[in-house]
């Protein structure tokens, strides 16, 4: 009977070390199973004030889209205003801004880690394996992040408040970020050594009031300027990083307020804008090529559609443009062709602006 009873409870320990180890093992992200889809992720804004920020996931694969993906994971909902999302060593960092906060999350949206102690965040960038920087919408500091323990460690002193995108670029002047001052004052983009943590330079633009950037294939960066509240026209701006000097730039007739841009895979240049005085949205594209100001709209819509959020895949050209609807009921996400062509539209939720493709 002790011989039984021994080997009865020596199976029970087997079968229920058998039973952790299957819970132990990793997960499968339920929008992706597989694991061999591309995904795009939808950061919506939600209405101000509402904490109605949310996580949308479309699967470029099947076409299929998932909202209120965060909540989901966490039985919690994103905060007020998802500003942007960005994936770092294999997380992703979603900024939330008017909730001062960074949710960091692993690759199925569980949460792992919140980033506090930020005025209104705006966009982050990793400018090393360990650390990133955090642009500000009220404060006057480049927020420095340790990436390992998921905080703030110090701040860089800016020359205004209000700091947009910003960019970091390898090359022949050393590991260098590129920040976007949105102060009507500025006509200039600010360079920061990641080393120092100090600024090097502020180098003269075509325009005032910088706040988006990318970069071209050939190294040289684009900036998007303007303030038409304060007068300030709308500018594109061509830079060379490395001799400082300014190559091109395309100024927008004065009743287009501009808002979002993005580059394709063939260095065509994509910006929204809106028109107040009759409420019409569109987009304007610059080819790779352009040496003046393009003759007419690649996407034109009327008030029915608010031109948003704007993304170009990277793998194909195809435009994502968002559709937030007043931000009063759930957004959309659209997709056309390189040539313009509407393919696509998805239901996201209110006000989707970001977007992140995931390879």
């Amino acid at each position: 009977m002790h011989k039984l009873i021994t080997a009865v409870l020596f199976l029970l320990l087997f079968f229920s070390s058998c039973e952790k180890d299957l819970g132990e093992s990793p997960s499968l992200n339920p929008i992706n199973p597989s694991g061999d889809s591309r995904l795009l992720l939808v950061g919506n804004e939600g209405s101000f004030g509402t904490n109605t920020a949310s996580l949308s996931v479309i699967n470029l694969s099947t076409d299929a889209v998932t909202n209120n993906v965060y909540r989901a994971s966490n039985s919690q909902d994103v905060g007020d205003v998802l500003q942007s999302i960005t994936r770092i060593n294999d997380l992703y960092y979603m900024v939330v801004n008017n909730s001062n906060k960074i949710l960091v999350t692993d690759t199925n949206f569980k949460k792992i880690a919140i980033i506090s102690g930020l005025t209104s965040p705006r966009y982050i960038t990793a400018v090393s394996e360990t650390r990133a920087y955090v642009s500000s919408l009220f404060n006057d500091k480049i927020y420095i992040i340790d990436l390992i323990a998921h905080s703030k460690i110090s701040e860089i002193q800016m020359d205004y408040n209000w700091t947009e995108e910003m960019l970091l670029v390898r090359d022949a002047t050393g590991n260098n970020l590129y920040v976007c001052e949105n102060d009507t004052a500025v006509n200039y983009i600010t360079k920061l050594d990641v080393v120092t943590n100090q600024i090097v330079d502020r180098i003269p633009i075509a325009g005032y009031s910088p706040s988006k950037i990318v970069e071209a294939s050939n190294g040289n960066l684009w900036i998007l300027s303007g303030n038409n509240f304060y007068n300030k026209v709308s500018t594109l701006t061509e830079l060379n990083p490395i001799t400082n000097q300014i190559v091109s730039s395309f100024s927008f007739p004065s009743n287009y307020t501009t808002q979002q841009l993005a580059i394709g895979p063939s260095n065509e240049k994509y910006v929204t804008v809106v028109d107040y005085t009759t409420n019409a949205y569109g987009v304007f594209k610059f080819s790779a090529s352009a040496t003046s100001f393009p003759a007419s709209f690649f996407i034109h819509q009327t008030s029915t559609e608010n031109f948003y959020g704007i993304s170009v895949d990277p793998l194909n050209g195809d435009l994502y443009v968002s559709d937030s609807k007043g931000f009063t009921q759930a957004g959309a996400v659209n997709k056309y062709s390189s040539s313009g062509v509407l393919s696509k539209s998805w239901t996201a939720a209110i006000g989707p602006s970001s977007f992140y493709f995931v390879d």
